[in-house]
């Protein structure tokens, strides 16, 4: 320190130093009770360099006073300060390392230190889409460190961010003390505020019979935990869900339930992406299902009649979907030949 006297020459300096957390004095190489002056070596600049060693968040008051060459002391000069020479250490707790999130998330985090306390929280936003970083007002294309809000609970206004685009985010802390922590690791994540599509398909012909048929699904972006739930059949029963490519196409089997208009829709919000976005709703499916077996008659010959001769055999059949194919066979009956 320093020490002046306006009449005579200062001609010495002492120095007291006190552990108010143990109640002790430094007595020039020991801790003992009773206060100590130690002899500083200088006067109107002054050191004391027999230090005693101190401990991380210990309190400590240093006092100094000096003397003239008339003898005169002057009044005492206290100093106190807290010893801290950690650094200190924040983390990040929104947003989270690896997640797709439909807006801009909140930027926050928690900070501790031992001993000073922590003074300022600093943090980088950065676009690694586009290489750019944020410096409170705009995009810039060089690193830009910010202040955040608050100390031991922090937080930072997270600018608008871009839907399709990649971010990442870090923090560090400075004690009261200067010492300054080094940035966490990047919290990496992305924006996706596009709700999925879902698009349903099947080679199946227009109309179908009791048998399953096979459908597809295609969704234009990966969904959550899809499942048969989040399937809509009219007249028809929905089986053997299997995924073919991962968390966004699946395959599924139908079996009509009885004669007419069978339908199959995935309707909105039936499942999320990891974005948390619902899905919008589907198209629908439609297939005709015919269960009802044709009905076919003999009209000539007429049933149980004898006749001389067959010069052709005639009938009819039916059927709600129309018929396509009238197959005969003729049987000797004497010989059970065809």
């Amino acid at each position: 320190g320093t020490a002046t006297d306006d009449v005579s020459a200062v001609d010495s300096v002492e120095v007291a130093i006190f552990s108010p957390d143990s109640s002790v004095w430094w007595h020039n190489g020991s801790w003992n009770p009773g206060i100590y002056w130690n002899k500083a070596t200088g006067t109107a600049n002054w050191n004391y360099t027999n230090t005693p060693g101190i401990g991380v968040g210990d309190i400590y008051w240093v006092i100094a006073r000096s003397y003239d060459a008339t003898g005169k002391v002057s009044d005492p000069d206290t100093n106190k300060f807290v010893f801290d020479n950690v650094q200190p250490i924040t983390s990040i707790t929104s947003p989270v390392n690896s997640t797709i999130y439909n807006a801009s998330p909140s930027f926050a985090g928690t900070s501790t230190d031992p001993a000073s306390g922590i003074r300022v929280v600093e943090v980088k936003i950065c676009n690694t889409t586009d290489s750019l970083f944020w410096d409170g007002v705009s995009w810039t294309g060089a690193p830009v460190i910010d202040t955040a809000t608050g100390t031991a609970t922090w937080n930072y206004t997270m600018p608008s961010l871009t839907n399709g685009k990649s971010y990442s985010v870090t923090s560090r802390a400075i004690d009261s003390a200067g010492n300054t922590s080094s940035f966490v690791t990047d919290i990496i994540f992305s924006i996706d505020a596009t709700a999925p599509s879902a698009t349903l398909s099947s080679s199946a012909p227009a109309t179908v019979g009791s048998t399953p048929f096979s459908v597809t699904v295609d969704f234009s972006e990966p969904v959550s935990s899809f499942t048969l739930a989040n399937i809509t059949v009219v007249n028809g029963t929905k089986t053997n869900l299997v995924n073919t490519m991962t968390d966004q196409q699946w395959t599924f089997d139908v079996t009509p339930t009885a004669d007419g208009a069978v339908s199959i829709d995935i309707p909105a919000a039936a499942v999320n992406d990891f974005g948390s976005n619902p899905n919008t709703a589907s198209n629908t499916l439609s297939r005709t299902a015919d269960m009802t077996p044709p009905v076919s008659a003999v009209t000539t010959p007429v049933p149980g009649s004898s006749v001389a001769n067959v010069s052709f055999v005639g009938g009819t059949a039916s059927d709600a979907n129309g018929i396509t194919l009238v197959q005969l066979a003729i049987i000797d009956t004497t010989t059970g030949n065809y």
